[in-house]
């Protein structure tokens, strides 16, 4: 059951980053804006995502891995909620920096990101499943 929750996390973390780019034209629309301006949400989420590696590899380099991951995924549905409920641009913004941020909770380098971090808790979770056999 775990190795499936892990792949679900993946998944929904992974499409709410790219998904953005496909639906610019209808936020655009939606919060009468341009789509160069819609287009900066994107930047927003690049911009939290990088700079916020070193500050959230070392504020959670001491905090267990299972504790981090599920704050990490707390912390995505407040993004995606935040996001759903904004109604203007501005909020928008922040929101997608949150979820920015949020994608490096789960690190435990600069190099290694949430994915990394659920594939190498993927091979554990298999390795005791099978010394159960």
């Amino acid at each position: 059951m775990s190795i499936y929750v892990l792949a679900l996390g993946v998944f929904l973390t992974a499409t709410s980053e790219l998904v953005i780019s496909g639906i610019l034209h209808v936020i655009a629309k939606d919060l009468n804006i341009s789509i160069a301006l819609a287009g900066q949400l994107i930047t927003a989420y690049s911009l939290a995502f990088s700079m916020g590696t070193p500050i959230m590899v070392s504020l959670t380099s001491h905090i267990g891995r299972r504790k981090v991951l599920v704050g990490s995924l707390a912390v995505f549905i407040l993004g995606c909620l935040a996001s759903f409920g904004s109604s203007n641009i501005s909020i928008l913004m922040v929101s997608r920096m949150i979820l920015g941020k949020r994608r490096r909770l789960s690190c435990r380098s600069v190099r290694y990101g949430c994915t990394s971090h659920c594939l190498v808790s993927r091979q554990a979770l298999i390795r005791h499943d099978r010394s159960r056999i």
